[in-house]
């Protein structure tokens, strides 16, 4: 599982892929697997045992809801936790067994450590997709990472010198 950058900035949209073979579970459908009120998860569960597929995190705190997280100071500027972006894990094709699915960045989101809301620049937003059962048959947790910054852009100039225009006065 991956994003498709490696730093956001609020409002940017985020591009998630998965690459799993196992996920195709009808190769005559593209399959699709959608984000459920409760948790804010993507799948039939909370936990891998009961059908967690995947999740999103800010700084490692699961990306629900205000009245899910407790909040009670504040209120959420963008959506409110992964359910409210309509995310869906959608199979590019028939029989790929690649996945995307895309939301934009929130202004803020409810931190569970401290029960209010926070805004996001500054945190790192994370990934976690619970792979039932790799290529050795194991289940295992993988992820990606990424910076939300307030800024991401660049600047370049075409020249290093530029000439000071002949003649011109300081109060020109």
């Amino acid at each position: 599982v991956s994003f498709d950058l490696e730093n956001y900035k609020i409002a940017d949209t985020v591009v998630v892929t998965l690459d799993d073979q196992d996920m195709n579970s009808d190769s005559e459908l593209i399959d699709v697997y959608t984000t459920q009120a409760t948790g804010d998860v993507v799948g039939e569960g909370t936990t891998l045992a009961t059908g967690l597929v995947l999740d999103i995190t800010f700084d490692d705190e699961g990306w629900v809801d205000a009245s899910e997280g407790s909040c009670s100071t504040g209120s959420v500027t963008g959506d409110d936790g992964l359910h409210a972006t309509g995310f869906t894990l959608v199979e590019t094709d028939v029989s790929s067994g690649i996945f995307t699915g895309s939301f934009q960045v929130p202004t803020s989101y409810c931190s569970q450590a401290t029960d209010t809301v926070v805004t996001v620049t500054g945190t790192d937003i994370e990934v976690n997709y619970q792979d039932f059962r790799n290529a050795s048959g194991e289940s295992i947790e993988v992820g990606d990472g990424a910076a939300i910054n307030a800024n991401t852009g660049s600047v370049a100039f075409d020249r290093t010198v530029y000439p000071v225009p002949y003649g011109a006065s300081a109060a020109d």
